[in-house]
Formats: structure tokens, sequence, C-alpha cells
């Protein structure tokens, strides 16, 4: 095994060097008007929101068609905390064995709306 000191004689002046190291030498300026920021920064907001909720080609498969309880806890025996409304779209953004976490709760399986993506 290397002494300390040895350690630092060597090893201190290679960090040194990696610390004050310069970085890369700038980009040509003409490559830069390649990097202009996009357009329509929502568009890729609405892609992914399509893509979550079926995609417009399935229609409104996400749509909630009868009430279902909201729950606080992804169990069985979690309080409820609210009731879905019918007419509104359902939205996860995660899932827990049979339970989809939603903005107002945590939402069992069997009361997902049917032929609604699947989630994570």
């Amino acid at each position: 095994m290397k002494s300390p000191l040895w350690l630092l004689t060597v090893l201190l002046p290679l960090a040194t060097e990696l610390a004050a190291a310069s970085p890369a030498a700038n980009p040509d300026p003409d490559s830069l008007e390649s990097l202009e920021p996009f357009d329509d920064a929502n568009e890729f907001e609405e892609r992914d929101l399509e893509d979550r909720q079926g995609g417009s080609r399935q229609g409104n498969r996400c749509r909630i068609n009868r009430p279902y309880w909201y729950y606080k806890y992804p169990c069985d025996s979690s309080d409820r905390t609210g009731q879905a409304r019918v007419g509104s779209q359902f939205s996860a953004t995660c899932r827990y064995k049979n339970y989809y976490k939603a903005q107002q709760g945590w939402v069992r399986n069997s009361d997902k709306p049917r032929g609604c993506g699947e989630f994570i």
C-alpha cells in the first residue's frame, strides 16, 4: 500500500490540473444559429398530453363515464378524498401496484376508464 504522502504528491497535482483545465474552445458562431429556441414550445406539451390520454385518433378513451372515489393512499383501507366527475379526463402521473396517482388522489385500476392507455 502506498503511503499517504505519496498519494498527496502524485494525485494532488493531477487534481489541480483537472480543476484548472480550460473548457473546450468556443464554437463557431455560425453553428449557433441551428440552436435557436423552438418557436412553439407548447407543441411538445400537447403531444405528451395526447400520448398520455390515448392519442387524438383514439377519441375520448380517458373520459370518465361513471363516478368513482379518489383515495388518500394506494391501499384498500385508505380514506376517500373525493369523487371523480363524469365527463372530465382521467390523467395519471404514476402507478403503484393496482392504483394510479391522479391529481385529486389515488384511483383503483378497476375504476380507471377502460381503454385508457397504461401509465408507467
